[in-house]
């Protein structure tokens, strides 16, 4: 089924972003030491609150998020507060060497700033590829020629070729709720704000 796109006047009150990976946690009943085995599977979550809306516009919020309940249907997400980089990166960059599976560092080409010049990213600015929604681990900074050394927070969930485009723009991944059945509060004049939780469907 095809992925459903967030609606204009989805714009919520509070938005919470976070990342979960899978790991397997131990500690040792002799020494006492704590050892965590990185199982290099991640994947995002999302919160949201939607203001109250107006009695003309609740149906269109009942609408849109009742097709969500179950998890059956997805929706793209982007990090809403920071649909841009924070970094001067715009233009046309891609993936200038191939990938590998699990890999926490890509190389970019055509890294520029959108009169042309070195371009840079900052620590937390999201990135897409292939797909994949990726947050940058620390600053970087571009060559004159277009080309960039990226370190990322989460991996690579498969190896991508050379040529493949990085979309810096609202950067997507699909997600699908967790909520497996909806409320709504209406008051005499107003659908109460609401609350909904996504993960990344994976």
């Amino acid at each position: 089924m095809t992925a459903l796109t967030l609606p204009s006047w989805f714009i919520p009150s509070a938005f919470e972003f976070g990342l979960a990976r899978q790991t397997v946690q131990f500690r040792s009943p002799i020494s006492g030491r704590f050892q965590s085995v990185d199982l290099l599977s991640d994947y995002w979550s999302i919160s949201v609150t939607l203001p109250p809306s107006a009695f003309a516009d609740a149906g269109q919020v009942e609408a849109f998020l009742n097709q969500l309940v179950g998890g059956t249907q997805s929706v793209l997400f982007y990090h809403l507060k920071r649909p841009t980089p924070v970094g001067t990166m715009r233009g046309s960059p891609m993936l200038a060497s191939y990938a590998a599976q699990f890999a926490n560092q890509i190389s970019l080409s055509g890294a520029y700033t959108s009169s042309g010049g070195a371009a840079t990213l900052k620590a937390g600015d999201m990135i897409g590829l292939n797909g994949q929604l990726l947050q940058v681990k620390d600053d970087a900074a571009g060559a004159s020629d277009g080309t960039m050394t990226v370190n990322l927070v989460n991996r690579l969930r498969s190896s991508i070729s050379a040529g493949a485009a990085i979309t810096w723009d609202k950067p997507t991944a699909e997600f699908v709720s967790t909520e497996t059945a909806s409320k709504f509060v209406h008051n005499v004049e107003s659908l109460a704000e609401t609350g909904f939780s996504f993960v990344e469907a994976v």
